[in-house]
């Protein structure tokens, strides 16, 4: 393929080892760690590595390069679709800009590739073309008038500007020693992962040289979540930035070689691994700003078959579960959100569901459809407004069909 990226295999349950930032695991015991606990999902990834997020519509694409494809996941990562193209790409990184069009890094192909929301190719007009052997691509600005950032194999980094009808060469970034890979813009300031010369380099979107570099052992990707923080993927670790000039608020060492990082509002950070087939998600480790600032209850139906959970009960029911729905019955102490968890005998996670509620015995119906007849294994995480937690599971339910 001409280039080397990453990927990993999926337990439940198992943690990620998470790493000292300052030498002592007394100290790193002393901070909050970010979550390593994770688990991944397959989907028959091959080679997955750049990856990309659309917080408007609810997706995560990942660029799956062996199987020439772009994977799109729901943000519980779950599957929703995949596309391709003809001639078949190299899709080494994906990004998407605000009207849900995909672009896609076509690293052998020496393309740029663009998709719009139904993921039907759109031809990419550049004046003079672009160098060959993209890595990295970043999209900025509304459909209209938006820029393209973009990092290749011979060290140079150009930002093109899209005119009426075809992208123009506007800014060069010059000063890059290594091979670059992922970018990411963040006010109005470019950084790019000088990979091979382990560093970050921070320019002005304006263009000139690096206005600073920051030491990263081999950093592939860099991406950025709500808050601001920065994902640097680089030497089997997942950093977390508040501060790319300070330490590293947190890190988490993931094998099989990953690639990049993206977070979702839930604060769930998803990390292709490109020596594996899968992406890992790693639970819950940052707070993220609120997309919806007023949560609203669903309504509660009461069960008519099966008696309401009392304290510290919870079930799934019917069992064995038939047809297209079942339904978690659980108890809450005091208002706040539900977590159920179901995965299957190979330890997938197969569906995630939240429900926020009111203090109560209640019931959340969750779908059950494309389910194969077999054994799966469910666990609840109650978290109130108080910030209390109660953790319920795993147990065993049946699906027949």
């Amino acid at each position: 393929m001409g280039m080397r990226h990453r990927v990993k295999k999926w337990i439940v349950g198992i943690p990620l080892v998470c790493l000292g930032l300052h030498g002592t695991g007394e100290k790193a015991l002393a901070q909050t760690p970010i979550c390593c606990q994770g688990v991944t999902f397959f989907n028959g990834f091959n080679n997955p590595a750049g990856l990309a997020i659309q917080y408007g519509l609810g997706l995560i694409y990942v660029g799956d390069r062996a199987n020439h494809q772009v994977q799109v996941l729901n943000m519980q990562g779950m599957s929703v679709t995949a596309f391709s193209a003809s001639p078949p790409m190299d899709s080494v990184d994906v990004s998407v800009d605000t009207a849900g069009n995909i672009f896609v890094a076509d690293y052998n192909g020496g393309l740029i590739r663009e998709f719009n929301s139904s993921y039907n190719e759109i031809p990419v007009l550049f004046t003079g073309g672009p160098p060959s052997l993209p890595r990295g691509l970043w999209v900025d600005g509304p459909p209209a008038t938006e820029s393209l950032y973009i990092s290749y194999q011979d060290s140079s980094v150009i930002r093109f500007d899209r005119g009426s009808t075809v992208f123009s060469a506007a800014v060069t970034y010059p000063g890059l020693t290594g091979v670059p890979d992922q970018l990411v813009k963040q006010g109005n300031y470019l950084y790019v992962a000088d990979t091979t010369s382990n560093q970050i380099a921070k320019f002005d979107v304006s263009g000139g040289a690096p206005v600073t570099v920051y030491s990263i052992t081999g950093p592939y990707g860099i991406r950025t979540d709500l808050a601001g923080n920065f994902f640097v993927v680089g030497g089997n670790v997942v950093f977390r930035y508040g501060d790319l000039a300070a330490a590293p608020v947190t890190d988490c060492l993931i094998p099989n070689f990953p690639w990049s990082a993206v977070v979702n509002p839930a604060g769930e950070v998803f990390v292709s691994e490109y020596d594996g087939t899968g992406v890992t998600v790693i639970q819950s480790c940052v707070t993220e700003p609120s997309l919806t600032p007023t949560p609203t209850f669903t309504p509660t139906p009461t069960p008519t078959s099966t008696p309401p959970a009392s304290v510290g009960q919870f079930f799934l029911y019917p069992s064995p579960a038939t047809g297209t729905t079942a339904t978690a019955a659980y108890y809450m102490a005091q208002p706040g959100q539900m977590e159920l968890r179901v995965w299957n005998e190979k330890a997938e996670i197969v569906t995630r569901v939240t429900d926020s509620k009111p203090a109560g015995s209640q019931v959340t119906p969750f779908s059950i459809a494309g389910f194969g007849s077999g054994i799966y294994f469910y666990s609840l995480t109650l978290t109130y407004s108080s910030g209390a937690v109660e953790k319920f599971g795993p147990k065993k339910f049946a699906i027949l069909h």
